[in-house]
């Protein structure tokens, strides 16, 4: 039954401190107008930089919102993730709303612990989350249907049971040292893509859509103008270097720009660029570690697969699924596509690089210069081949750039790069006319491969720098897509059905834009809604601790799990995945031989995983 504002609930308050003892709740209860429902929040993962926020998004509903609703809210604190949940849940909860990680949700909603939100989505309700502005890979995530289909597997994703809301987000980002930076003589931009012309007119300048672009100090007479300094390329020429943040390098700026900074090549660090995850390469083609067998009705490792990705050039429908012309086609589909020919689909598609292609990339940035990769590919050596003290070398100064969680913004703060940092997206797939590099003097080798300048003549044309686009001027680009680390609001279905609408309340308060404009001020997070989260008055605000939060806010318009969070176990992953994160990484053992040992037991493994997530 509903709990009143009774006597009763002092007790209530004691048998909760019980529960998890040594955690910081909130008891005391003001006196509440006859009918309001007291519920209890279970506020997990509140850090250093979390904790006061989040009491303040209590506080704020209690002496606001929650009077209108009748919804008077107890909430208890948690530094990390809660004890013994799959306990609690699994009875009769008393907490009406809990904080998941992304970790903990496949496990506790497989067992239907979770109520499903999808009934409790009224016009009001909506209106409260703004519910429209809410990023498709923030809700998605949090699906599932807890019950099997025909063949043993659960359906989670797009079109399954929406069981939470994301609580924030936390994107990966390029982090970068602009002390660095400006010392190599690389001028730094912030125009976002779309109003790069608008940009260009009123300001005279001619930037073309890059992450990293070098223009001819010959060429480029409105240079100076713009107030850029000049220096000189790796290929010996006079250059004028921007770096624009607002734009995702593609795979050859990347690979460029951070063997400049790294000493083997010339230059004065140990190393150009830092990232434990390679998400952002795979899927900003369409690939993945993992992708659905239609034919054997299950998943399969995909790192291995050497099969062209696709770019819908035109509005198509592949395989059932429709795609916008931009948009890059999910395995399922590609698979399909290949099998079909592309006589089977009306409109044109565009081939992008394999799976394979993109992994081999991102571990030739890591695998020294003289060991193979593949066999017959050698490695860049760029990045230090060891996921260990990866933030040390950043934060010492060692390497001007570091792939991490929006989060660490914070963890920055005290150390050698403080007040020196900021951020940009992580890189993309991205074709320009001509391509991006040709080899110096002709030697081939990535030592003598060079960027090709803007302005300059290669093989007798002008080099300009425009995107390749199709003939309907489709630009030839993957997703612009990374990973993220966020939480979900969920009501236990366990708790009291009577207090389901409360709970309900609550909830779309705490994950709409009042709630959330109170959360992200914890500095390190992206707020859910677009609308907010591309507003000056997030990006803007005095609370962001780097100058450029825009970046997070549009890198998390387009975010997805990990692949530690794609199964309800990790079981799939055990046996093969400190070779591919050591031996791979570091050289010692190629990537040919490791899909020669792994790819048949990695397969064997994803058998026994039974979610299916519509878009893997």
């Amino acid at each position: 039954m509903k709990r009143k504002v009774l006597a009763i609930l002092s007790a209530a308050a004691v048998g909760c401190a019980a529960l998890l003892a040594g955690c910081n709740q909130t008891t005391d209860i003001p006196n509440l107008e006859d009918g309001t429902v007291v519920i209890e929040f279970a506020a997990t993962q509140c850090d250093q930089y979390a904790m006061e926020p989040t009491r303040r998004m209590v506080e704020a509903y209690n002496n606001g919102q929650g009077k209108i609703d009748k919804v008077y809210v107890q909430a208890q604190y948690n530094t990390g993730d809660m004890g013994s949940l799959s306990s609690m849940l699994s009875r009769n909860c008393r907490y009406n709303v809990v904080t998941v990680s992304d970790t903990q949700f496949k496990t506790l909603a497989v067992r239907d612990y979770f109520l499903p939100l999808d009934d409790y989505l009224t016009d009001e309700i909506k209106e409260t989350l703004d519910w429209d502005s809410i990023p498709d890979g923030l809700l998605d995530r949090w699906r599932l249907t807890a019950e099997t289909d025909e063949n043993g597997f659960y359906h989670a994703g797009k079109g399954t049971n929406l069981l939470g809301i994301s609580a924030g987000d936390s994107p990966l980002m390029l982090f970068y040292n602009e002390e660095i930076f400006e010392g190599e003589g690389i001028n730094i931009i912030s125009v976002e893509e779309e109003a790069l012309d608008d940009y260009n007119a009123a300001n005279g300048t001619q930037y073309q859509p890059h992450g990293y672009a070098e223009y001819s100090a010959a060429a480029a007479d409105w240079a100076e103008a713009a107030g850029l300094e000049s220096s000189t390329s790796y290929s010996g020429t006079e250059v004028y270097k921007v770096f624009n943040n607002r734009i995702p390098m593609n795979w050859e700026e990347l690979r460029c720009v951070a063997r400049d900074f790294t000493q083997e090549y010339g230059g004065d660090y140990n190393y150009g660029y830092m990232s434990e995850w390679w998400f952002y390469y795979g899927w900003s083609v369409g690939g993945d570690c993992v992708g659905w067998d239609e034919e054997q009705n299950r998943y399969i490792f995909t790192i291995g697969d050497q099969n062209t990705n696709w770019l819908a050039i035109d509005d198509v429908t592949v395989n059932g699924t429709d795609y916008k012309k931009g948009e890059v086609l999910d395995y399922e589909d590609s698979t399909w596509l290949h099998e079909n020919g592309t006589a089977s689909v009306t409109g044109n598609v565009h081939e992008l690089p394999s799976q394979y292609d993109a992994f081999l990339e991102f571990n030739r940035l890591g695998v020294p210069s003289g060991s193979e990769v593949a066999e017959g590919v050698s490695g860049y050596g760029v990045a230090a081949s060891t996921l260990e003290n990866k933030n040390r070398w950043f934060t010492s100064g060692q390497s001007p750039m570091l792939v991490e969680g929006y989060y660490q913004s914070n963890n920055f703060k005290g150390s050698a790069v403080d007040g020196k940092i900021n951020i940009a997206p992580v890189t993309q797939y991205r074709e320009y006319v001509g391509g991006s590099t040709y080899q110096k003097d002709g030697e081939e080798g990535f030592a003598n491969e060079c960027l090709k300048i803007i302005g300059e003549t290669y093989d007798g044309e002008v080099y300009t720098g425009e995107l390749n686009r199709a003939e309907n001027g489709t630009p030839i680009v993957g997703e612009a897509k990374t990973s993220s680390l966020t939480y979900a609001y969920c009501i236990p279905r366990n708790s009291d059905a009577e207090e389901y609408e409360a709970a309900m309340k609550f909830l779309a308060w705490i994950a709409g834009p009042e709630g959330q404009a109170i959360y992200c001020e914890s500095e390190n997070r992206v707020p859910n809604q677009t609308s907010y989260s591309m507003s000056e008055s997030y990006y803007e605000s005095d609370a962001r601790n780097v100058d450029n939060a825009w970046a997070a806010a549009f890198a998390s318009q387009n975010t997805w799990i990990g692949d530690w969070s794609y199964f309800n176990v990790s079981t799939w992953i055990n046996d093969w995945a400190d070779d591919l994160n050591v031996n791979v990484r570091n050289g010692s053992m190629t990537l040919t031989a490791f899909l020669d040992t792994y790819e048949s037991i990695a397969n064997n493994l994803l058998s026994a995983m039974r979610i299916r997530t519509k878009g893997i």
